[in-house]
C-alpha cells in the first residue's frame, strides 16, 4: 500500500479523478511507472535546474469594484 492511503485511510480528495477512473489500482503497474517518468515533473526534477520566480497575487486588488472583497482597496 501507499503511504498516503495508509495515512488518510483512503485516497485524498485531490486524487478523486484518479479514483473515479480506477487509476489508483494501477499505481504500481510497470506501464504506469513509464507514464510517470515521462509526465510527472517529480521524476525528472534533476533536469529542472532553471531558477523559478514564484508570484503570489492573493492580496492583489484590481480596482474600485474589488473593494467589497479586499479591504486593502479602500
Amino acid at each position: 500500500e501507499h503511504h498516503e492511503f495508509r495515512s488518510y485511510g483512503g485516497w485524498s480528495y485531490a486524487l478523486s479523478d484518479y479514483t473515479d477512473m480506477n487509476l489508483t489500482t494501477r499505481f504500481d503497474d510497470p506501464n504506469m511507472l513509464l507514464l510517470q517518468q515521462n509526465e510527472d515533473p517529480y521524476f525528472f526534477r534533476d533536469r529542472l535546474t532553471m531558477p523559478k520566480l514564484v508570484v503570489n497575487a492573493g492580496m492583489l486588488c484590481l480596482g474600485m469594484g474589488m473593494s467589497r472583497w479586499c479591504g486593502a482597496c479602500v
